[in-house]
């Protein structure tokens, strides 16, 4: 386990993202993170202010709701920009790059983090097919073990949801019985309560997913360097394995 542990250190401090490109911009990369949080959490504060907005039905907290999260959206927008561009100037000064349209994560870059990510296989002497076989599978149960669990399963959610949801709707449905409605109307609002139902499980989904990744930002980053470790040893694996069948 102490090769284990200084394979990773040396990886951390050498060949990661956070090695390369991220210690040059400290600063930027922390507020930009920053502002993905904050994003989320006016999304939320959307969402929120919508309900709010139609069941007291005062549209002024759905507008401050909005204007806030229209705000959160445009300063993530603006730092990603500049993210986005000071990565490219340090891939262009320190390895000689050339940055391209759109994303900073070019396939030259990806190239040379490979390379160096093979001359650290050579450095721990693990540039061979079983022992990287080993490496992979050494490093997945290491991902497998510090895993969160997960607390609030999707259909543990529903079950629980679902039903306040048709109870809530019901007592819409009742107060709009008040005045007596044609056979349309009662079609047109049954059919508004179901796909109110689907509405609520796909935003539900989609937040789970968004709270999941803006998660990992502020966690121990050492999963994510150790998925990036698996894809690396994967592509030297695939390497190994197409020159041994070129040399037959």
């Amino acid at each position: 386990m102490k090769m284990m542990d200084a394979f990773v250190k040396h990886y951390r401090e050498k060949v990661a993202f956070s090695a390369l490109v991220f210690r040059h911009m400290r600063l930027l990369h922390l507020v930009t993170r920053w502002s993905l949080v904050l994003f989320v959490f006016s999304s939320i504060l959307l969402v929120v202010g919508a309900l709010l907005s139609l069941l007291a039905l005062k549209m002024s907290v759905g507008m401050l709701s909005l204007v806030f999260w229209l705000m959160c959206a445009c300063i993530t927008c603006i730092l990603a920009y500049f993210f986005i561009k000071k990565a490219k100037a340090i891939i262009k000064t320190r390895y000689s790059i050339q940055p391209r349209k759109g994303a900073w994560q070019t396939k030259e870059f990806y190239q040379y983090q490979f390379k160096c990510f093979e001359n650290q296989l050579h450095l721990f002497n693990l540039y061979d097919e079983k022992k990287l076989e080993v490496l992979i599978n050494l490093i997945e149960k290491e991902i497998a073990r510090g895993k969160p669990k997960e607390y609030l399963a999707s259909g543990v959610y529903l079950a629980l949801f679902v039903p306040l949801w048709v109870q809530f709707l019901t007592a819409i449905y009742k107060a709009i019985h008040v005045k007596v409605l044609s056979v349309p109307q009662e079609v047109l609002i049954f059919l508004g309560i179901g796909i109110g139902i689907l509405i609520a499980i796909q935003i539900w989904g989609g937040y789970k997913k968004m709270f999941a990744e803006t998660a990992e930002l502020f966690q121990n980053n050492d999963s994510q360097m150790l998925n990036e470790i698996i894809k690396l040893s994967e592509s030297a694996l695939l390497k190994l394995k197409s020159e041994e069948r070129k040399a037959e």
